[in-house]
C-alpha cells in the first residue's frame, strides 16, 4: 500500500465529523461541508484535534483558511485583496476575520485537497505568517 492510500483524514465540521480513509471520500466530505447553507466551519487533520491541521471557514462564495504546524507552534492565514479593508463575519457572525484575508471557496478547496497529500501549508495560495 502508498503512504497516500494509508492516509486517513479526519473532517470535524458544523455539517457533522467524517473520517475519510481515501483521498476521493475526502473530497466528497469536502464538497458536502463546503455546500452547508448556513456556512461551515471545517477542521482537517489526520486525527481528531490532531496537528497539522486546515481550519476553514466557508461562507457560500468566499472562505478563510488557517494553516497550523502545531499547537501554539507556526501559523499562516490566507491572503486575499490586500487592499479590502474592514472585517467579514462567518457562521452567523460566529467568527469575524479580516478582509484581506478572505480568498473564493474555489481556492479553499484547492488549499485543503493540497493538505491531504502533505499536510504542510499548501503552496496554491498566499499566506501571512500569524
Amino acid at each position: 500500500a502508498t503512504t497516500e492510500e494509508m492516509l486517513s483524514m479526519k473532517i470535524s465540521s458544523s455539517a457533522g465529523s467524517y473520517s475519510c480513509p481515501s483521498f476521493e471520500e475526502y473530497e466528497s466530505c469536502l464538497k458536502a461541508c463546503f455546500a452547508s447553507e448556513a456556512g461551515s466551519e471545517i477542521w482537517c487533520a489526520l486525527e481528531e484535534g490532531g496537528y497539522p491541521c486546515l481550519s476553514i471557514l466557508a461562507d457560500g462564495r468566499q472562505a478563510v483558511v488557517n494553516w497550523f504546524a502545531e499547537e501554539g507552534g507556526d501559523m499562516a492565514a490566507s491572503l486575499g485583496d490586500e487592499g479590502a479593508a474592514g472585517v467579514v463575519s462567518f457562521c452567523g457572525g460566529q467568527y469575524e476575520t479580516a478582509a484581506y484575508q478572505v480568498i473564493s471557496t474555489d481556492d479553499a478547496m484547492k488549499c485543503a485537497l493540497a493538505f491531504f497529500h502533505t499536510q504542510d501549508c499548501p503552496d496554491c495560495i498566499d499566506w501571512e505568517e500569524l
